[in-house]
């Protein structure tokens, strides 16, 4: 291939890295996102420690809402600190009409991928998983995650 046609391929980036709410409320379970590449690792951060609100439709409201970030992961965790880190994390957005009204992104870091491993609303199931604040601390679900991890 000679430098001109390198010049000519464009790279494709993940649709899921365009917004938050793309990132967040629109990306399917078990999404995997490769953090050795280092734009799309710096992207997933930014999106993962994003404090801001997002426009989503809000199920309870029926009808277009902004939600508000109450909890999201690495607020104060430098990047290259967060590269390294393994685990679980969460994060919840709650609505600006009504405060009753949450969404929960829970996600799984290795050490080289993450994967969008749930999305609940006020601890009932949507999709994936279903999980309350008490199984994340149990020893029995760390080992569940630790054997999943494994496997990426």
């Amino acid at each position: 291939m000679d430098n001109q046609e390198e010049q000519n391929i464009e790279v494709q980036s993940d649709p899921y890295l365009e917004s938050p709410k793309a990132f967040h409320l629109e990306m399917p379970l078990y999404h995997v996102f490769d953090l050795a590449i280092g734009v799309d690792a710096e992207k997933v951060y930014k999106l993962l420690s994003y404090s801001g609100t997002i426009d989503a439709y809000c199920i309870w409201c029926d009808k277009e809402s902004v939600f508000d970030t109450q909890e999201h992961v690495y607020s104060s965790t430098a990047y290259w600190e967060w590269k390294k880190e393994t685990g679980f994390r969460r994060n919840m957005y709650r609505c600006s009409r009504n405060s009753n009204h949450e969404y929960f992104i829970y996600y799984l870091k290795t050490k080289d991928s993450l994967l969008k491993i749930g999305q609940n609303y006020r601890g009932r199931r949507i999709q994936g998983i279903h999980t309350g604040h008490w199984a994340f601390r149990s020893r029995r679900w760390n080992r569940v995650i630790r054997i999943f991890a494994s496997c990426f």
